[in-house]
């Protein structure tokens, strides 16, 4: 079972990440771009700094799953999170969200990326604070791009809006994928509406 998150649960999720800045930043950057945890797990400080070390406006990504690139425009909100987050970085990592240590036989590896698995339970211990233990198994890391594609394509009335959020070809991916077929029958009602 999928699950989404309402606006107010995402509001309530994001206050609840302030107490830890690298949680914070992960999440208004899933939420605001709609990338894959794949994408946001590759991204580099380089990636969302300019030569000033100014948060970019605009994050500009070629996605691993489907190599095309988009470009997706930052909310003061989220900037001011990985300002935050910027700003606790001490260490040498290049990656924007590295694991806390990285062991291997030659020692401790400093330049990889948290995990995918680690990334899983963090989100899954946030979305715990929203959904009970038996709706907790369809939270996932692409909780946060489905319900945004949800709420974009609920907002709109339309499809079309959520599929470019997503970076989906076509629209029958994206209804699949939002669960949307509250759109026909929003459509029907609408018909069923109409004065002749």
């Amino acid at each position: 079972m999928k699950q989404f998150l309402e606006i107010n649960q995402i509001k309530k999720l994001l206050d609840l990440a302030k107490r830890n800045p690298r949680d914070a930043a992960l999440f208004h950057l899933a939420f605001m771009t709609g990338f894959r945890i794949s994408d946001l797990l590759l991204l580099k400080r380089s990636h969302l700094s300019d030569s000033k070390g100014n948060v970019v406006k605009v994050l500009r990504v070629k996605t691993k799953k489907t190599k095309k690139w988009m470009d997706k425009p930052l909310r003061d909100d989220c900037r001011q999170a990985i300002r935050t987050y910027l700003e606790t970085r001490t260490d040498g990592n290049p990656y924007m969200f590295p694991p806390k240590q990285t062991k291997t036989k030659y020692g401790v590896n400093t330049n990889r990326p948290m995990g995918r698995m680690t990334a899983h339970r963090l989100y899954k211990w946030y979305l715990g604070y929203f959904f009970d233990d038996t709706e907790i198994v369809g939270a996932s890391t692409h909780t946060p791009r489905r319900s945004m594609g949800k709420i974009i394509s609920e907002i709109s009335g339309r499809i079309e809006p959520a599929s470019e959020f997503l970076g989906h070809t076509n629209t029958i991916s994206t209804r699949a994928y939002i669960d949307a077929d509250g759109h026909k029958a929003k459509a029907n009602d609408i018909v069923m509406g109409i004065k002749y």
